[in-house]
């Protein structure tokens, strides 16, 4: 009966375990499909109220570049952001100024996904937008090898959806 007990126990064990390795397997593999450099194609919020308004004016460009060691780069602005009248960056009207802040954001920092492969979450080192350095920010991930789509809560209103294809050039 004891020998029954610890072959029982060596089973139970070798289970577990090889169950934690299809688990890391699996969410390697995730992470192997996400790591790469992916363009912003559409982007969309559904304000709290439930209208639902184009991100980044309709037309977004941008690029979310994910890197196997975790850590990302995003950029996500409006294509038509004007040009400055002045020729230089730093004499924009308060007119092109506006235009470019409300269009556009920029964050780099460092990344994971959830063990089941449906949370992205960016912990924030850097930001054209300071209120969110230092932050930690959950999204709801949708990942296939081409399309990468998450949820987040918007800081605008509501929520707010970014869609990428996979960046090929």
């Amino acid at each position: 009966m004891e020998v029954f007990k610890k072959v029982k126990t060596i089973i139970f064990v070798a289970g577990v375990y090889a169950a934690s390795l299809n688990v890391a397997a699996a969410q390697e593999k995730v992470k192997d499909i996400a790591v790469g450099n992916w363009k912003l194609v559409k982007s969309f919020g559904i304000n709290a109220d439930g209208a639902s308004r184009p991100g980044f004016g309709g037309v977004p460009t941008g690029i979310l570049m994910l890197t196997m060691d975790g850590y990302f780069s995003n950029i996500s602005m409006r294509a038509d952001l004007p040009s400055f009248k002045s020729g230089n960056r730093m004499q924009g009207t308060p007119e092109e100024n506006a235009a470019v802040t409300a269009g556009s954001i920029s964050t780099y920092g460092r990344y994971t996904i959830s063990d089941d492969g449906t949370k992205l979450v960016f912990k924030i080192l850097g930001s054209t937008w300071k209120d969110w350095v230092g932050a930690t920010q959950e999204r709801e991930l949708k990942l296939s090898k081409d399309k990468l789509e998450y949820l987040t809560k918007s800081s605008v209103s509501g929520t707010t959806t970014m869609i990428f294809e996979r960046f090929v050039e």
